[in-house]
């Protein structure tokens, strides 16, 4: 993930994430069962606008799927999880740019008090984490139970972050390859994290996941992980290979597609041909100078960027090999702190390319983490749903 200024089913129910002034979601939600392992979850949702991200610095069978519902209080997206044996409720950040799950302890301000787990286990080795925002979150790594419901089963021993201490917000769900986790970086090796212990304990079949942001003015949007909803998107899915950085620890670490072009309506558009990564846990896009500059020129962004907040019906085509999303202009320019809107749309940060929630709103998106590939289709919001199981 990048930071802001550059850069079986279950359903899990996201929200923004307010890092300074801590939005917050009310307690009473309706659970609606919608087979013998599926919940989905509704939320009254109290927006907030804030810009901002967090980001780090590593980079069809007759089985499960699980859903859970996305909540939209503005750019960033975050959810609920259940901990422990006395399953306490954990707001995370939910980010495909990250593989690390952490929360913080309720003695710095977060949700989680890992003293009143009775199946918690410290593993005695530090935990430390650090974003591309400058943020960070250390500790300790332990093992519990983890649950997208408090009423439903989840995956047991997963290895997670307990912070006590942390300047990046309550927590972060990271659901990428294992190549990307922390450890990586300290010499621990990798574990199964989230999404592939789901599969490894049989909650779903495939580590896979699909992912539905909905409409910026929305307030909710959808993550399944196991399976795809096929009333979600227009025409057909299109696979792309991952073309991301490898380790040595895990073949293409990083949810990278490559982008072929960008173009505005009638024009032959700019060649991108590089590598950018699809990441929920970044508001805005970062592209080459020259994509950016392209991009300014047609939301008549001055020297400092700043664009009209007005911005007329026309869209911005990102095509990719065999694809093409189309995001209008109004998705490229964001409020500023002062009035008036910038463009939000910047230049790499330290080389890396993103394409943020202004694109991923306008796609539908499923990562398919075992076979390395991510497939694309225009979005369609709509409240009608077609579940069907990888």
């Amino acid at each position: 993930m990048a930071n802001f200024l550059n850069s079986v089913y279950l359903l899990l129910v996201l929200s923004l994430l307010n890092l300074s002034s801590g939005a917050s979601i009310p307690e009473a939600y309706k659970m609606s069962k919608r087979g013998d392992k599926t919940f989905k979850m509704d939320f009254d949702v109290v927006k907030v606008a804030k810009n901002n991200t967090a980001g780090n610095n590593n980079g069809q069978s007759g089985g499960s799927t699980i859903p859970q519902t996305l909540i939209n209080e503005g750019n960033t997206y975050t959810g609920y999880i259940y901990i422990g044996s006395d399953k306490q409720k954990a707001k995370v950040v939910i980010d495909t740019g990250s593989s690390d799950l952490w929360v913080s302890t309720t003695s710095t301000g977060g949700d989680f008090d890992p003293d009143s787990s009775s199946s918690l286990k410290n593993t005695g080795q530090k935990f430390e984490d650090a974003y591309g925002d400058r943020s960070s979150a250390s500790g300790y790594w332990a093992k519990d139970s983890v649950t997208l419901s408090p009423n439903e089963k989840g995956v047991t021993g997963l290895q997670f972050g307990v912070a006590d201490q942390s300047t990046a917000g309550n927590g972060i769900l990271g659901i990428g390859l294992v190549g990307l986790e922390s450890t990586t970086e300290t010499g621990q090796g990798t574990y199964k994290n989230f999404p592939a212990l789901l599969k490894d304990q049989g909650l779903i079949d495939k580590n896979a996941y699909s992912l539905y942001l909905n409409s910026k003015d929305a307030q909710t949007g959808t993550i399944l992980f196991g399976g795809y909803d096929k009333a979600k998107y227009e025409g057909e899915l299109v696979s792309l290979p991952f073309s991301g950085q490898k380790n040595s620890n895990s073949d293409n670490y990083r949810l990278d597609v490559t982008l072929d072009s960008v173009a505005t309506d009638g024009d032959s558009g700019v060649s991108v041909n590089k590598p950018v990564n699809l990441d929920s846990g970044t508001t805005i896009t970062l592209l080459p100078d020259d994509v950016v500059q392209y991009i300014g020129k047609a939301l008549n962004a001055d020297d400092n960027g700043n664009v009209d907040c007005d911005q007329p019906d026309k869209h911005l085509s990102f095509k990719f090999n065999g694809v093409s999303i189309k995001v209008p202009y109004s998705d490229l320019a964001f409020p500023g702190n002062f009035g008036g809107c910038s463009l939000a749309v910047q230049g790499p940060l330290q080389g890396e390319l993103i394409l943020g929630d202004n694109f991923l709103r306008h796609a539908y998106i499923v990562y398919d983490l075992d076979d390395k590939k991510i497939s694309l289709a225009q979005v369609k919001y709509t409240s009608d749903s077609d579940i069907v199981n990888f």
